[in-house]
C-alpha cells in the first residue's frame, strides 16, 4: 500500500510546470498535495520530478517515428430515427454544463506560456506583412448572410459551420452542451434549434464541430460529453442531413478539451488538449460510415513542444472529392514559435504523418516533424500571462486572442498538378500587440511539402484581427474570414480573400463588412475558434462567427465569392435594404464588375419581385464596370413588411446574382405617452430615467427637455433613440423643474409631440453604511453561500454607489463569487475568479475605480477598482431597505470569513420650497406666472397678482419692488436661505 500511495504521489507531482523558478500545479492537485507538502522528501521530489522528466523530451530538432499506439474500443450508442420526423430525448434534465463567463476569465486547462528567448525575431515590426491593402467595401454586400443560433448565455460561442450540396448546419456552445441549426442554401430554416444531446442521448458540454465528409457524401457533428471523459461523434446515415445518424462515442484517458476533426479517406483524425498533453486520434472512417459497431480509434501522444502548456495541434482536412495520391498518410500540424525555448532555432510550421492501419494496429505510425521554416513571426500577444489583448470599445475588459494554435481548420485540396493547404494563426503584426492574421498556402508537387506563400494580414490601422477561418475553393481562390475590434470598433466580422491569378503573398479582395457589432462584449472569452468552408457545388465560402451586441454576442452567417475565376463578371449589392412607405418608388443600386480583359455584353433582370411590383433598369444592357440602379415601382398594393428580391446579371454563359430587401412602411398613427416620471414628480434624480409607450411602427423616438413648457429655457433634444426609454448622461440642476414631450418618427412620419409632464429634480446627499452582522464565516466544507445584510432606513433615488472595504479572510480567493443585491432584488456580480490561489481580499468597488484586470495578487492593496459588472444598474433604484453582500465558495475545502464591508450611497433628497415676499407701493410689472428660473428683469414693482416660481437662486435687478401680496416661492441653493 505504502508503494502504491508513492507512486501516486510521484504521478501527481509529475504533473507540476516550472513557472519563473517555482512549481506550480493544478489547483485540484494543489489542494490534494496539501498535506505532504511540508515533508522534506516529498518537496525535494517537487523541486527534483519536473526536470527529471522534461530532460526526457524528445529533440524535436530530429525526426520521430511514434509506434504501438493505443487502441481504443469505440461504442455504437445508437442510430437515430430520421430528425424531420421529431426526436424524443434519452435525457430526462439537460444538465448545465457551461455557464456565461462575464469579466476577465483565464482559461483554468490553458496555463500561461514564456518567452524563454528573448533574441527571436521579430524584434518589432513583422517584415511578412502586407504592405498595401485596397480600400474597404463599404458597399459590396454577400451572396447571402443571415443571422445564425442567438446568445446562449455562454462563453464563448464557438461557432461552426459545414456546407453540403443543398444544406447548412450551424452548431455553437449551448448552457447544456452544443446547439445545432440546419439551413437550406437560401438561408431557410429546415430544422430548428436542437441540443446535440437530445439527438446523441449523452449529456454534452459543448466545443462542437461540424464537416461535410464530401468523398462519402455524409455529415459529422460532434462535441464533448459533461462529467465524462468522452467524446461523441455522429455520423449521418445519408447525405440528408434531417435524417438518420450513427451514434458513436470513444473513450479518451483524460478529458479531451478542443477537439478538432478533419476528414481524411481512411480516417476521421481528432487533435486534443489533454491536461497539457497533445494527443492525436484516428477513428475507423469506413467503420463509423456504414454504421459499424465494432469501431476503435488509435492514439498516440505528440512529443511535448518546449515550455507551453498549451499541447494542442491541428488536423488536415480533406475537401473536394479528388483523394489524396494513394497511400497518403493523414497529416496534423502545429506551429512553433522560437520565442519560446532556445531548442526552437526559427519559427516553423510543423507536419506529422499519422499513417493508420485498422486492421494491425501494429503497423500504425506517428512520424515527424517535417519542419517548415517561416518568415519570422511573434505569437506574443500582451505577453504571455494575459487572456485579453484585443481592444474594443467603451470597455476596459479586453479579448482573448489564443495565440499558440494553427486556426481551425486546415483545409486541403488536390488539384491534380499540385496538392495544396491553406492554415492560419494569429501574430503580433507591430510590436505593440496589434494582433494580425498569418496565413499560409502550403504546396507539394510531388517532392514534398514547401511553403508556397505567406503573409500577415494587418491593414494599417489599430484594429486586431483574430479567430480567423480561412478555406481553398476547387479553383485555387483562398478565403480569409475573421472577427474585428480596436478601441473605436465593436467586435464584428469581415473577410477578405485572392483568386489564383493574383500576386502571391497578398490578400487583394478588398476588406468587406459581413456584421458591424453594436456593443462591446462582458466576457474576455470571445471564442476560441470560427469556421470557414468553402461551398462543394459552387465554390462560394460560408463563414459563421460571433459579434457584438447587447454586452454580449449574437452569430452571424455568410455566404461569400471570391472570383472563381480570372475573367468574367462579378455582380455586387451597393444598397442591399431600402425602406420606402407604401406607394413610394424604391431605388436600388447595384455595382458591375468586369474581370481581367473580359469585355462582353451583360443583360440585367430580376426575380422574386411581389405580384405587381415593376423593375426598370436604367441601363440595360451593359458593357462596362460601374454602379446601376434598379427603379422598383407600383409598390401602393403592398402591405408593410419585407420583400426579398433578386437581380441578376448574365453575361455570356456567366450568371451573377445579388439578393436586395425591400421594406415596406406605413405612417404612425399614435403619440407617445409618458409613463415615467410621472407628471409633476417631485425629488427626481439628476440622472433621471424617462420612459414611455412603445409604438409599434416607429423607428426611433425624440425626447424633448426644458426649463420651460415651451421648451425655450435650456432646451436640450435627444434624437435617434431606438428605444423607448432614456437616462441622461449629463447630470440635470438640482432643485430645478422640467418639462419633457416625446414625438415617434419612421420613414413616412413623424408625430406629434407627446402630452408635456413636468418634474423636479432634488438634491442628493451621501452616507458610509457599515454591516452590523459580521463577521460571518465561510465553511470550509462543500460549497458554501454566505449573506450579510446591511440595513438603509430612509433615503430616494441612488445617484451614486460603491463598496466599501470588502475585507476578507480566506485561502485561495478565486474560489470566491461577491455579489451585491439590491434592496429591490437587483443582483450585480461585482467580484469573480479575482487571481489564483492567494489568499485573503481587502478592496473597495465602485464604477470609475481602477481596472478591474488590475487588480493586484494578493488584492489587499484596499485601492478602489471597477466591479467585475458595473453597478451603474442601481441608479435611481430606491436606496431604502435592506441590502446583502452574497459570497458564494465554489469548491470545497477552504474556507475563511467575512470580516466587514460598507456601503457609500448618495441619494436623492427632496426638494426645498422658500416663500419670499417683498413689500413695495410702485407701479406693478404685468401680472402673470413665472416659472422656473426666469428672472424678473425690471426695475419697477411686481402686482401682487404675480405668482413667481424659481428653479435656483434669485437675481434682481436695481430697483426692483413688489405691492404687498405677490409671493415667490424659491428654491435656492441648498435650501439655508
Amino acid at each position: 500500500m505504502v508503494v502504491k500511495r508513492c507512486a501516486y504521489l510521484l504521478d501527481l507531482l509529475s504533473s507540476g510546470e516550472l513557472l519563473d523558478g517555482k512549481i506550480s500545479y493544478p489547483k485540484s492537485l494543489t489542494k490534494l498535495l496539501h498535506p505532504f507538502m511540508k515533508h522534506p522528501i516529498i518537496i525535494a521530489l517537487a523541486i527534483l520530478l519536473p526536470s527529471i522528466i522534461w530532460g526526457q523530451q524528445l529533440p524535436l530538432s530530429d525526426r520521430h517515428v511514434l509506434k504501438d499506439p493505443e487502441v481504443i474500443q469505440g461504442i455504437l450508442l445508437k442510430t437515430t430515427p430520421p430528425l424531420i420526423g421529431g426526436i424524443k430525448s434519452d435525457i430526462d434534465t439537460l444538465e448545465i454544463s457551461k455557464k456565461e463567463k462575464r469579466g476577465y476569465h483565464p482559461k483554468g486547462d490553458w496555463p500561461l506560456n514564456s518567452k524563454n528567448d528573448p533574441t527571436a525575431l521579430p524584434v518589432l515590426d513583422d517584415l511578412s506583412r502586407q504592405a498595401n491593402y485596397p480600400p474597404l467595401n463599404v458597399h459590396k454586400s454577400m451572396n447571402l448572410d443571415f443571422n445564425g443560433i442567438g446568445n446562449t448565455n455562454v462563453n464563448p460561442a464557438d461557432p461552426c459551420i459545414a456546407a453540403g450540396p443543398n444544406h447548412v448546419i450551424q452548431m455553437i456552445n449551448g448552457g447544456s452542451g452544443a446547439y445545432f441549426k440546419i439551413f437550406n442554401k437560401s438561408g431557410i430554416i429546415v430544422q430548428n434549434t436542437m441540443y446535440f444531446d437530445v439527438l446523441t442521448g449523452i449529456s454534452g458540454a459543448g466545443d462542437p464541430i461540424v464537416l461535410y465528409d464530401e468523398l462519402a457524401d455524409r455529415w459529422l457533428m460532434s462535441e464533448f460529453a459533461f462529467g465524462q471523459d468522452l467524446l461523441i461523434v455522429a455520423i449521418s446515415a445519408s447525405n440528408d442531413p434531417t435524417g438518420s445518424y450513427h451514434i458513436y462515442s470513444f473513450a479518451t484517458p483524460h478529458f479531451p478539451d478542443y477537439p478538432k476533426y478533419a476528414i481524411w479517406p481512411d480516417a476521421y483524425y481528432i487533435t486534443t488538449n489533454e491536461d497539457g498533453d497533445s494527443p492525436v486520434y484516428a477513428l475507423d472512417r469506413n467503420k463509423m460510415l456504414a454504421g459499424d459497431p465494432n469501431v476503435t480509434t488509435q492514439r498516440f501522444t505528440m512529443p511535448e513542444l518546449p515550455t507551453i502548456d498549451f499541447q494542442a495541434a491541428t488536423p488536415v482536412s480533406l475537401s473536394g472529392t479528388t483523394a489524396p495520391p494513394a497511400g497518403t498518410p493523414g497529416m496534423i500540424m502545429r506551429m512553433a514559435d522560437d520565442a519560446w525555448s532556445t531548442n526552437i532555432p526559427s519559427d516553423r510550421l510543423e507536419i506529422w504523418d499519422f499513417d493508420v492501419d485498422f486492421d494491425n494496429p501494429a503497423n500504425t505510425t506517428l512520424s515527424g516533424p517535417t519542419n517548415l521554416t517561416t518568415a519570422p513571426f511573434d505569437s506574443e500577444l500582451c505577453g504571455y500571462t494575459s487572456y485579453s489583448c484585443i481592444d474594443q470599445p467603451n470597455s476596459i475588459l479586453d479579448l482573448d486572442p489564443v495565440r499558440e494554435v494553427l486556426m481551425n481548420k486546415i483545409t486541403y485540396r488536390n488539384f491534380g498538378t499540385h496538392q495544396a493547404l491553406v492554415c492560419n494563426h494569429v501574430t503580433d503584426a507591430d510590436g505593440n500587440d496589434q494582433a494580425g492574421i498569418r496565413w499560409y498556402e502550403l504546396r507539394n508537387e510531388g517532392t514534398g511539402w514547401n511553403i508556397y506563400q505567406q503573409s500577415t494580414y494587418a491593414p494599417l490601422d489599430d484594429a486586431g484581427r483574430w479567430m480567423a477561418g480561412i478555406s481553398l475553393n476547387p479553383d485555387g481562390s483562398i478565403g480569409l474570414a475573421y472577427n474585428i475590434s480596436s478601441s473605436t470598433i465593436f467586435p464584428g466580422i469581415r473577410y477578405t480573400g485572392r483568386t489564383e491569378c493574383d500576386p502571391i503573398n497578398q490578400m487583394t479582395w478588398p476588406e468587406t463588412i459581413i456584421k458591424t457589432g453594436n456593443s462591446f462584449s462582458g466576457s474576455n472569452r470571445w471564442g476560441d475558434y470560427t469556421c470557414l468552408d468553402a461551398d462543394p457545388i459552387d465554390g462560394s465560402f460560408w463563414y459563421t462567427a460571433a459579434y457584438g451586441i447587447g454586452g454580449s454576442w449574437n452569430t452571424h452567417i455568410a455566404n461569400f465569392e471570391i472570383p472563381d475565376n480570372c475573367t468574367g463578371i462579378m455582380l455586387y449589392s451597393v444598397t442591399q435594404d431600402v425602406t420606402i412607405c407604401q406607394a413610394e418608388n424604391a431605388v436600388f443600386d447595384f455595382e458591375l464588375q468586369y474581370m481581367g480583359t473580359y469585355g462582353g455584353q451583360t443583360q440585367f433582370a430580376t426575380t422574386g419581385l411581389p405580384a405587381g411590383v415593376t423593375a426598370t433598369f436604367p441601363t440595360n444592357p451593359a458593357n462596362a464596370s460601374g454602379i446601376y440602379p434598379v427603379i422598383l415601382s407600383n409598390t401602393g398594393m403592398l402591405n408593410t413588411g419585407s420583400y426579398v428580391f433578386n437581380v441578376i446579371a448574365v453575361s455570356g454563359l456567366d450568371v451573377e446574382e445579388v439578393q436586395m430587401t425591400l421594406h415596406v412602411e406605413e405612417p404612425i398613427m399614435t403619440v407617445p405617452t409618458l409613463v415615467y416620471p410621472e407628471d409633476q414628480s417631485h425629488s427626481m434624480t439628476y440622472m433621471t430615467y424617462f420612459e414611455w409607450d412603445h409604438i409599434t411602427n416607429a423607428d426611433t423616438y425624440l425626447l424633448e427637455l426644458a426649463m420651460d413648457p415651451v421648451f425655450d429655457l435650456n432646451y436640450q433634444f435627444f434624437p435617434g433613440l431606438a428605444t423607448n426609454n432614456y437616462t441622461v448622461v449629463t447630470p440635470l440642476n438640482v432643485y430645478t423643474t422640467y418639462y419633457w414631450r416625446v414625438s415617434a418618427t419612421n420613414n413616412c412620419n413623424t408625430t406629434n409631440h407627446s402630452a408635456v409632464y413636468s418634474f423636479t429634480t432634488g438634491n442628493d446627499t451621501c452616507a458610509d453604511n457599515v454591516s452590523s452582522d459580521t463577521p460571518i464565516v465561510i465553511s470550509s466544507s462543500g460549497a458554501p453561500t454566505i449573506e450579510s445584510s446591511l440595513f438603509i432606513p430612509a433615503g430616494g433615488p441612488v445617484t451614486e454607489i460603491s463598496i466599501d472595504n470588502i475585507d476578507i479572510t480566506h485561502t485561495w480567493i478565486s474560489d470566491l463569487v461577491l455579489t451585491l443585491i439590491s434592496p429591490s432584488g437587483t443582483e450585480i456580480i461585482i467580484a469573480e475568479d479575482i487571481c489564483y490561489n492567494e489568499d485573503n481580499l481587502l478592496i473597495t468597488f465602485e464604477d470609475g475605480g481602477l481596472p478591474y484586470v488590475d487588480i493586484p495578487c494578493p488584492p489587499v492593496d484596499g485601492l478602489t477598482y471597477a466591479p467585475l459588472n458595473p453597478v451603474s444598474g442601481l441608479i435611481n433604484e430606491n436606496a431604502a431597505g435592506t441590502w446583502k453582500l452574497r459570497i458564494h465558495d465554489k469548491y470545497n475545502m477552504d474556507g475563511g470569513t467575512l470580516n466587514s464591508w460598507g456601503l457609500s450611497i448618495c441619494m436623492m433628497s427632496g426638494d426645498c420650497e422658500m416663500n419670499i415676499t417683498l413689500n413695495s407701493n410702485n407701479p406693478p410689472i404685468v401680472p402673470a406666472m413665472y416659472q422656473a428660473v426666469q428672472q424678473i428683469h425690471s426695475s419697477g414693482t411686481v402686482d401682487s397678482n404675480v405668482d413667481f416660481r424659481a428653479g435656483q437662486a434669485i437675481n434682481l435687478n436695481p430697483g426692483f419692488e413688489t405691492n404687498l401680496g405677490a409671493t415667490f416661492e424659491a428654491q435656492i441653493e441648498d435650501c439655508s436661505n
